[in-house]
């Protein structure tokens, strides 16, 4: 289950038996921050959200090229933030390996604190290649309004764990907003976009 070097993919799992993995907003900061230090120099997020029993993501895995630069960006105060620095030898680190790395740590994390044992995820994860700006603006809108699909929120703005208000506000640590209006064409086409979506495209593709 390799991830291309320059493709777009959206991922995706929920919990053993469909059971709730995030009880509190410290499970949720959690396995953010874990998303940071494994997969963030590796990859480019353009959109998430996390719900109690399943997330989502959109990622651009990147070239070696582009973790370099990133890398380079990177102080060495900062170091103990990230999976794979100090990295003196330029190792490369398969994005499918890295996305274990961080189940798992949530795994040991979730089964930790709340004294249990076994699985914590629902198998290997489902993934979609997105090869269209067409099909990854609408994953995008799929994946912000997934709360409202749900039946969590009537107002997919403020949730408080997905990317949107982030993208917006301009306050995400994991997105960059630029490249993500970049790719509806500005930024008052994002918003609109997130309105107009019906769930017209792939949405059977996502049921979890």
């Amino acid at each position: 289950m390799k991830f291309e070097s320059g493709s777009y993919y959206h991922f995706y799992n929920r919990g053993g038996n469909s059971s709730e993995v995030f009880f509190s907003y410290d499970d949720f900061d959690f396995f953010l921050s874990k998303f940071k230090y494994y997969l963030s120099l590796s990859t480019e997020t353009y959109a998430y959200c996390i719900l109690k029993n399943h997330f989502h993501f959109l990622i651009k895995v990147l070239d070696e090229n582009e973790i370099q630069f990133k890398s380079r960006c990177i102080s060495e105060s900062d170091y103990v933030s990230y999976y794979a620095l100090p990295n003196s030898d330029n190792r490369s680190f398969p994005v499918h390996k890295l996305i274990s790395h961080w189940l798992n740590s949530y795994s040991r994390y979730f089964n930790k604190k709340y004294h249990r044992t076994g699985p914590v995820w629902d198998g290997r994860i489902n993934r979609r290649t997105v090869d269209t700006v067409e099909y990854l603006q609408k994953v995008i809108c799929y994946i912000h309004r997934n709360p409202i699909h749900h039946g969590i929120t009537s107002n997919y703005t403020d949730y408080k764990f997905s990317s949107y208000s982030e993208i917006l506000d301009k306050t995400s640590i994991h997105i960059s907003p630029d490249i993500v209006f970049k790719e509806f064409g500005g930024f008052e086409n994002f918003i609109v976009a997130h309105q107009e979506y019906k769930g017209d495209y792939g949405e059977n593709d996502f049921q979890l």
